[in-house]
């Protein structure tokens, strides 16, 4: 996974931590000083959190107002209710239909007064914006039927990549055989409602599991795949956990926390990347020093020579020849260093043709035969169309720089690519 500092899911009836390939059960969320990832439903002893979607008679800007009075009126809550859109679209000129989930106002402010009394900086992200962001992945244009299952609990989501149709969380007494067994029966009268209502056929259902829920349905008429897992340890035993993966799917700009929480995160991502950059520079600008220093004394030298030569030469009445070409050569070398492209303009020019989904790992530059080549390593985290285009964009913006490619090397998974480039300057081109 990507290093992130630490997740906290609160999943079901408890809280783990995760951090470096094991998992830890605690008691208080805000007990931390590294920055944090938090997955809720925001559960609590009064009230469960609400997930669904529905259709309000009112503009989209003020359709979790009404999503929350309709929750009222409806006695889902007494009290005031907060509601986080995850989705939304219009509907007509007066109505709107969105997914969203929905807290009691009292809980979400006491969660941000936790987090706020806490050392550590968090991004909160809801439980069904993470399974929405999965099915979003998936790019399908039919609708998937995706199940969490944990404990005695399952969060269905029914969805296409553009629509959203169903949310709902079912709930069994415990987690035996026969009770999981009543769990799936219920998920499956979900699906077959859901069907009927909007004309649709779910023959894909997606499972993904928790650590302590490794079984699956037996649904004959459908097919049933299963999210990739990996393995944990938890107490010492180690186990299977299909969630955790997809979790490196989460960005910074998916969470719910203020916006200052989000640049403080982005930018502990960047500051190891920057380091390195100024690493390179601070080299390349001592060594570029170096060389100048060193040539501008054997010009001096050259000039001294020559000097010496002139006198020499004038106290006969016949010149004799001179070769002047080392010199000349000499001369126009430092000349295209004077005109060529400074490290500071490599870096920017480079700065500006990355997408956000890159990561620059490895800069090195080298100046030879009056040319500058640089070759850089880098990784992308997105799927692979995603990942191929922000390259070829990478490699045109460079083109369009006066940079010629030299070498490409371009690997790709599913939601990561990893690539290494190699492109020159001929010295006076800026």
């Amino acid at each position: 996974m990507k290093n992130r500092g630490q997740y906290i899911l609160e999943i079901g009836d408890n809280i783990f931590r995760y951090h470096n390939g094991h998992f830890s059960q605690i008691e208080d969320i805000t007990d931390q000083e590294e920055p944090v990832w938090l997955i809720s439903n925001f559960p609590s002893e009064t009230q469960q959190s609400i997930s669904r979607v529905s259709t309000v008679e009112t503009e989209l800007k003020y359709s979790g107002l009404m999503a929350g009075k309709k929750l009222q009126e409806e006695g889902e809550f007494t009290e005031p209710v907060n509601i986080i859109i995850h989705a939304g679209k219009k509907k007509g000129k007066n109505r709107s239909e969105i997914f969203y989930t929905a807290v009691s106002a009292q809980l979400f402010h006491h969660y941000q007064d936790r987090i706020n009394e806490s050392p550590a900086t968090f991004l909160i992200f809801p439980l069904y914006r993470v399974l929405l962001l999965i099915i979003r992945k998936m790019k399908t244009k039919q609708p998937v039927a995706l199940i969490f299952r944990h404990g005695r609990h399952a969060d269905l989501l029914i969805a296409s990549h553009k629509k959203v149709y169903y949310a709902n969380r079912s709930t069994s007494f415990d987690s035996s055989e026969d009770q999981v067994k009543s769990l799936w029966s219920m998920i499956h009268n979900d699906l077959t409602t859901v069907e009927r209502e909007h004309k649709i056929n779910l023959s894909q259902c997606v499972t993904c599991n928790w650590f302590d829920s490794p079984d699956q349905p037996d649904w004959p008429e459908r097919t049933i795949s299963q999210t990739p897992s990996s393995l944990v340890t938890i107490d010492g035993e180690s186990k299977s956990c299909s969630l955790l993966p997809l979790l490196d799917l989460l960005s910074a700009s998916d969470s719910i926390s203020p916006v200052l929480e989000r640049l403080t995160h982005t930018a502990r991502q960047i500051i190891p990347v920057a380091q390195l950059i100024l690493v390179i520079f601070t080299a390349g600008l001592f060594a570029g020093t170096t060389i100048l220093q060193t040539k501008t004394a054997t010009v001096r030298q050259e000039i001294t020579v020559t000097k010496q030569e002139i006198v020499t030469l004038g106290q006969f009445s016949l010149a004799a020849k001179v070769d002047y070409q080392e010199t000349l050569q000499l001369l126009a070398t430092l000349n295209n260093y004077r005109v060529s492209k400074t490290f500071k303009s490599l870096i920017n020019e480079l700065s500006s043709a990355i997408s956000r989904h890159m990561v620059i790992e490895q800069i090195i530059a080298a100046v030879e035969n009056n040319e500058m080549k640089i070759e850089i390593r880098g990784s992308i985290n997105a799927g692979f169309q995603a990942a191929y285009q922000g390259y070829q964009n990478l490699l045109r913006n460079l083109k369009q720089n006066k940079y010629t490619i030299q070498d490409s090397t371009f690997n790709t998974e599913i939601d990561q690519a990893e690539f290494i480039l190699t492109y020159t300057s001929q010295m006076g081109d800026k």
